[in-house]
């Protein structure tokens, strides 16, 4: 089945177009690699020093959907030399949400 999902994550310290590419880069690659994951795409304000992620997870159900978002953008982090602990995921928050893909926001 797929689902469409967003995280939020929140980066400690500065946020400047380098870091944000560099972790759209890492994003792309997953996309090309994992078959899994497809549609990616990243909203971010770089003052606010926040990034969402989304995309579309194919996934035989909503539990492994979800894990699947967390590790993907966790996944795409670590290659920046980022480290989980620069990043605050805030899974724990209603900045992640995840649902079936025919019920995105816009109607796609």
């Amino acid at each position: 089945m797929k689902f469409y999902g967003e995280m939020r994550i929140q980066g400690s310290g500065p946020l400047d177009g380098a870091r944000f590419d560099a972790l759209a880069y890492a994003l792309a690659e997953i996309e090309q690699t994992d078959a899994a994951v497809a549609e990616v795409d990243l909203t971010a304000s770089l003052a606010q020093g926040w990034v969402t992620a989304s995309m579309i997870i194919d996934q035989e159900d909503l539990e492994r959907a979800v894990a699947k978002l967390i590790a993907t953008v966790r996944t795409a982090i670590y290659p920046n030399g980022d480290i989980a602990g620069s990043w605050k995921f805030l899974a724990e928050t209603a900045d992640l949400s995840i649902r079936p893909a025919d019920r995105r926001a816009g109607g796609d």
